[in-house]
């Protein structure tokens, strides 16, 4: 994974970052890139602790074996993230 020098953006993801099928989105993220997790087809659980992360679009393009993600009360996900 890679992360900005402060913590708090995800730049890349790449599919050796995903244990088990399972990817949680560190703590100090606020910001999760443009095609972050582009091709990641072993993510099947995301597990988002905030819910004050913005997304950008496509960050999720090509994950096609996402089911589940686990999101904090009052989280929502917008448009054109996968």
């Amino acid at each position: 994974m890679q992360l900005s020098k402060d913590r708090s953006q995800i730049i890349s993801v790449s599919n050796d970052d995903i244990k088990e099928g399972y990817f949680i989105i560190p703590d100090t993220v606020t910001y999760i890139e443009y095609e972050a997790f582009r091709g990641c087809t072993e993510l099947r659980t995301l597990c988002l602790p905030r819910k004050d992360i913005t997304i950008s679009c496509h960050a999720f393009i090509g994950c096609t074996n996402l089911t589940t993600i686990q999101l904090p009360e009052g989280a929502t996900i917008g448009q054109d993230k996968f």
